[in-house]
């Protein structure tokens, strides 16, 4: 199928998706309104903005989504789909920041997690998009691999809600807390056993020039590995970028791996420019068909 054929196809995708969540998001958008009793705190008009802000998102861009009438490249549709994506994690981490004020004031909101499941429903609906754009087919190995992927970005994506929740404990239990990369390995894990079988931790990884070193979690049925980072003080960025760095250049040279995720947890926001860090890290690398990093 030729880029022409895919991009029409991902376009009738995203709006066919588009249409079917409108009337939801419409009633979602007056139902989240903080005068009908839900409150006026800044975080009940926080999760009202972003409900009118999604449903005039998707009103805008998504169900006038044809290909070519409406963009005119292939290109300016995967643009348009990516600007997209970063959006709608912006809004996650506004909602999630918006959770966590309700939680330290020990206040119940019940239209933040309703806003949370639309925007996260959204970002799948444009991930796929761009999945068919991509001509990632779920028959191919590659696509599957790029399937997985995905995956590991959503996991990234609802981590710090997870962990929100694993705070707020009741009885008085501690919370449960990540005090290093080892603990984020073990979490994140856990979540990824929801839906893969072969999960295979500190896997030992190739040598290169003599270092050798042992893969965070490998997954063989995508060819695809997994490292975890977990910021802290004195971890600069010139650091960080030089250990991910040495990942590119170790797992590249080894011939089980062709795609490689990079999971950086940053819970006090050190990362300088976090968007510019992905961006710059986030592409092909010899011998890796696709690299993805990701901090939240």
């Amino acid at each position: 199928m030729d880029e022409l054929e895919l991009a029409k196809k991902a376009g009738v995708y995203l709006q066919s998706f588009a249409r079917a969540q409108q009337n939801d998001w419409a009633d979602l958008m007056q139902g989240v309104n903080p005068n009908q009793g839900y409150g006026r705190s800044d975080e009940a008009y926080k999760a009202y903005d972003i409900a009118m802000a999604l449903y005039d998102w998707s009103d805008t861009r998504w169900l006038n989504c044809q290909f070519p009438r409406d963009y005119a490249s292939a290109a300016d549709l995967r643009e348009m789909l990516q600007l997209s994506v970063k959006q709608l994690e912006h809004w996650l981490i506004e909602l999630t920041r918006a959770w966590e004020a309700c939680q330290q004031r020990d206040l119940y909101l019940e239209t933040l997690p309703m806003v949370l499941d639309a925007v996260e429903k959204a970002q799948h609906g444009v991930r796929e998009a761009l999945r068919q754009l991509d001509g990632s087919s779920p028959a191919s190995a590659n696509a599957e691999a790029f399937h997985i992927m995905a995956h590991l970005a959503h996991i990234a994506d609802r981590f710090e809600q997870v962990l929100l929740r694993l705070k707020k404990r009741r009885a008085n239990r501690a919370a449960l807390v990540m005090e290093n990369e080892y603990d984020v390995q073990y979490l994140f894990q856990s979540l990824l056993a929801l839906e893969i079988d072969d999960i295979r931790p500190e896997e030992f990884g190739g040598s290169v020039a003599g270092s050798a070193g042992r893969v965070d979690t490998y997954l063989p049925d995508y060819r695809c590995c997994v490292e975890f980072k977990m910021t802290r003080a004195g971890l600069d960025n010139a650091t960080l970028r030089k250990q991910i760095a040495d990942d590119f250049v170790l797992y590249g040279a080894d011939d089980r791996y062709d795609f490689l995720f990079v999971f950086v947890h940053d819970p006090q926001k050190l990362i300088t420019n976090p968007v510019a860090f992905e961006k710059d890290m986030s592409v092909p690398r010899t011998g890796l068909k696709q690299v993805v990093v990701s901090i939240r």
